[in-house]
Order: C-alpha cells, then structure tokens, then sequence
C-alpha cells in the first residue's frame, strides 16, 4: 500500500496525464504530489475503478 513520503498519510489519488503520473496525497494538511520511483511502482497495484 502505498504511504506519503512527506507526511505517512495513506490515502491518495493516482494522477496521469501527459507529462505527470505519480500519487497525489489526500491528506489536506499536506497535498503534495509524489512521482518518486517507489511511487510510481505501485501504480500497478490499483484498480483501474481508482482512476
């Protein structure tokens, strides 16, 4: 599963577009967009419903 590597939140939204594809946290104190290696590689793991 995968974890924010800014704050440890746990839930997020998988992002792809042209130019990004990474994990957009849901946290709403944090926020940030993580398109770290480790990230991405769980990409995989979701259900094409999370989209």
């Amino acid at each position: 599963m995968w974890n924010c590597p800014y704050c440890g939140f746990e839930r997020g939204h998988v992002f792809q577009d042209s130019q990004l594809h990474g994990i957009l946290c849901l946290n709403p104190v944090c926020g940030r967009f993580d398109d770290s290696e480790a990230g991405i590689g769980t990409l995989d793991d979701w259900d094409t419903s999370d989209f």
